[in-house]
């Protein structure tokens, strides 16, 4: 290996470091995650935990993906407070909340985060769809099981 190829493999190696390192979109693995509930068959309040299909992913949208938002630097009242932004218009209340660490999402098959804001209204700088869901729905039944058995349920206190 010639000097020039060296130095420059050294050169790419930090950069990318670095670029790592300062992505502020980049989400950490011990980063907590959102998912907001708009449905009862989402979860299960008397067992207190999230079902298979508060992770599902949306079913109309392609590529698959599931809408949660990062809410590891905020208190509980704030969280509250962004999943009423996000109801918006919606007919539905927020039944509750299921909060998983990104670590915990990642460990499933080949799922992984993606911090996007297209067609986000609301804090579309915290937003993160859950992508890599495969095309079969049984399939993705088991990994939204997978990411619903890591994931926290948490009810509004007027509940």
């Amino acid at each position: 290996m010639s000097f020039l190829d060296r130095l420059l493999s050294l050169f790419k190696k930090s950069s990318e470091a670095e670029l790592a390192d300062q992505n502020p979109r980049r989400v950490a693995p011990d980063e907590r995650l959102t998912r907001f509930i708009f449905r009862k068959q989402w979860y299960a309040k008397s067992e207190k935990r999230v079902l298979a299909d508060g992770f599902m992913p949306h079913p109309t949208h392609r590529p698959w993906q599931t809408s949660t938002y990062r809410t590891g630097a905020m208190d509980t009242a704030d969280v509250w407070r962004l999943g009423q932004q996000v109801r918006g218009q919606r007919p539905e209340n927020i039944k509750a909340r299921a909060d998983v660490f990104a670590a915990k999402v990642t460990v499933v098959h080949s799922l992984y985060l993606n911090p996007s804001s297209v067609g986000v209204a609301v804090a579309p700088h915290l937003h993160v769809d859950i992508m890599g869901w495969p095309d079969l729905p049984e399939v993705q039944r088991m990994w939204a099981t997978e990411v619903a058995a890591a994931a926290s349920l948490h009810l509004p206190e007027a509940s």
